[in-house]
């Protein structure tokens, strides 16, 4: 069912890891606060992703959570939801915020709308930088950095490389950073 219909300790019963390797079985999903004082005990950085409309009371939540553990430095706020991206401009304008798009064009002038929005990163599907390779020389003209998602094979790695993407959104980033 969706995540919606559930409560976060049922949620928290969930075996999240056994899809992915066997050495993740029985992992959990954290709360937002367990995920952020993770987070304050590292020095990593984190793609925030909204899914679906949120309007800018709505991200103010998620967003303080980070900004009371004197985290928020190290985020970037993403949507495919230009709404979304609006939205969270309007609340944490200062913060580098990304425009996903997808395999294909989903409405007429997507790069207008990254640029309207001000966003500092357009991060596609990682196909879609192979089938349109100038795509990434318009979203730098733009002003804005090109991560792709989720290319997870050394052949996909050397293509969207080759298109010079700026980073790569991986499952094995393990495996991508020695590549």
């Amino acid at each position: 069912g969706a995540v919606a219909d559930h409560t976060l300790a049922e949620l928290q019963q969930l075996d999240a890891g056994s899809w992915f390797a066997a050495e993740f079985a029985a992992s959990r999903i954290p709360s937002l606060e367990q995920f952020v004082e993770w987070l304050t005990g590292t020095s990593a950085h984190v793609l925030v992703e909204y899914k679906g409309h949120w309007r800018a009371g709505e991200v103010t939540p998620t967003i303080a959570a980070f900004e009371r553990a004197g985290v928020g430095d190290r985020l970037v706020l993403q949507s495919f939801d230009p709404r979304t991206v609006h939205a969270l401009g309007q609340r944490a304008g200062d913060y580098p915020r990304g425009l996903l798009v997808d395999e294909r064009a989903h409405y007429p002038g997507e790069l207008m709308v990254a640029e309207l929005l001000g966003v500092s990163a357009v991060n596609p599907a990682w196909q879609r930088v192979v089938a349109d390779p100038d795509l990434v020389r318009r979203v730098h003209h733009l002003g804005a950095s090109v991560a792709v998602w989720t290319p997870d094979t050394p052949e996909a790695w050397q293509q969207v490389r080759d298109a010079g993407v700026d980073a790569i959104i991986t499952n094995r980033p393990a495996a991508a950073t020695s590549f």
